[in-house]
C-alpha cells in the first residue's frame, strides 16, 4: 500500500491554493511536469536515494521506532520493503535498470557492510578485504558497485565490485581519503578525495580504471558527484570567496560553471544525465532547500513539491525523472518523483 499525491503543472507558474505550501515550477519549454509524493506504509520519514531508467526508486524510510529500512517503489507505485539478514539499519544507495539495488547496512556487530539485492529479492552481502566499514555509492547496469571502505587505520579508500564479486580498491594519486559519489550506467565512477593539505579535489575513474583528478578554475575545494556514459562529470566547488558553484566537466577536461539564482548557502547533490540535464538542490538566504533542474541550454527551473518547506534531490535518470524528498510543516519527510 502506498500514500501517493499527484499534481500536474503546465508551462506557466501555477499556485495550488489547496496545498499546504505553494508549488512553483518555472517553464523551461519542456512541457508539463508531474510530481508524485509517496511514503511506504508505516513511514515516519522517507528518503529516496536513486531512480533508475524505468522510473523505479530506491531509498530508505524510518519506522515508528526510528529504524531505517530499505524500499523499492516500482514505476506503477507499488512499494516493496526489505532488509539484509542481520540488519539493524538499512541504507540503499543505487538502483540499475535491471532492478538490482546496492546499499549498505548496519550489522549487529556495529559495522557497516555492503549489499546487493537482485531483482528477485536475493540479497548478497560483501566487504572489501580489510574493511572495518563499507559504504556503497552506486551500481551500473551490469551490476558493478562502487563505494568506499575504511581500513583499520580509519582511512577511506575507493572500491569497485564486479558483477561476479571481485573487488578492486583504488585511490587517486596523493589521496589520504577517497570518497566515490556516483557511478554511470556503464561503470565510470566520479567522486572526490582529500590530499595531505586537507584540500578536496574531484576525480573520475574510467571504465578501464584510469583515474583523472581535476578542479574547476577558481576552485578552493571540489566535490565530484555524478558522471554519465558520455564522460561528463557534474558536482560543486567553493571558490576562494567561499561562494558555492555548480560545474560540468566535459570529457576533454573543459568546464562549464553555474549558480542558481537565489542560492546563498550553496548547492548540493548535483547530477547530470545523458542529455546534459542537471538536477540538484540549493539553499536560499533563509537556509531553506529547493530543487532545481538545469537544461543543456543553461536555463534553470526551480521547484518544490506541494506542502514542502525544504526540498532535497537524490538523483535523476536518463529520462529526466528526478527523485528526492521534502519536509512538510510538521517536520516529516516524504519521497517524491518528478516526471517531465
Amino acid at each position: 500500500m502506498t500514500n501517493d499525491n499527484e499534481i500536474t503543472v503546465g508551462k506557466r507558474v501555477r499556485i495550488h491554493l489547496s496545498a499546504m505550501a505553494a508549488f512553483m515550477l518555472i517553464a523551461t519549454g519542456a512541457g508539463a511536469q508531474t510530481i508524485v509524493s509517496f511514503d511506504p506504509t508505516g513511514s515516519t520519514g522517507t528518503f529516496p536515494a536513486a531512480v533508475n531508467g524505468k522510473g523505479a526508486v530506491t531509498g530508505y524510510y524510518f519506522d515508528a521506532n526510528g529504524v531505517p529500512h530499505g524500499f523499492i517503489r516500482a514505476s506503477n507505485g507499488s512499494i516493496v520493503i526489505f532488509d539484509p539478514p542481520g540488519s539493524t539499519s538499512t541504507w540503499p544507495t543505487g538502483i540499475n535498470n535491471k532492478g538490482m539495488v546496492a546499499g549498505y547496512y548496519l550489522a549487529s556487530s556495529g559495522a557497516e557492510d555492503g549489499f546487493v539485492r537482485d531483482a528477485d529479492g536475493t540479497i548478497t552481502t560483501f566487504d572489501p578485504p580489510g574493511s572495518t566499514g563499507t559504504l556503497t555509492a552506486g551500481i551500473d547496469n551490469a551490476g558493478s558497485i562502487s563505494g568506499d571502505y575504511f581500513d583499520s587505520n580509519n582511512v577511506s579508500h575507493g572500491f569497485v565490485r564486479s558483477p561476479i564479486g571481485a573487488i578492486t580498491a583504488f585511490d587517486p594519486s596523493g589521496s589520504i581519503l577517497t570518497y566515490p559519489d556516483g557511478m554511470s550506467a556503464d561503470g565510470a565512477i566520479a567522486g572526490w578525495y582529500e590530499d595531505g593539505n586537507a584540500v578536496h579535489h574531484g576525480f573520475v575513474r574510467s571504465t578501464t580504471g584510469t583515474i583523472t583528478t581535476f578542479d574547476p578554475p577558481s576552485s578552493a575545494t571540489t566535490r565530484g558527484a555524478c558522471v554519465n556514459d558520455l564522460g561528463l562529470v557534474s558536482g560543486r566547488f567553493i571558490d576562494s570567496n567561499h561562494v558555492n558553484h555548480g560545474y560540468i566537466r566535459a570529457a576533454d577536461g573543459s568546464f562549464t560553471t553555474f549558480t542558481v539564482q537565489g542560492s546563498t548557502y550553496g548547492m548540493f547533490d548535483i547530477c547530470i544525465d545523458q542529455k546534459y540535464w542537471i538536477s540538484g538542490d540549493y539553499a536560499d538566504a533563509n537556509n531553506v532547500n529547493h530543487g532545481f533542474i538545469r537544461n543543456r541550454d543553461g536555463m534553470i527551473t526551480t521547484f518544490d513539491p506541494p506542502g514542502s518547506i525544504g526540498t532535497s534531490v537524490g538523483n535523476a535518470n536518463a529520462n529526466r525523472q528526478v527523485a528526492g524528498e521534502y519536509e512538510d510543516s510538521s517536520g516529516m519527510s516524504h519521497g517524491f518523483l518528478l516526471t517531465p
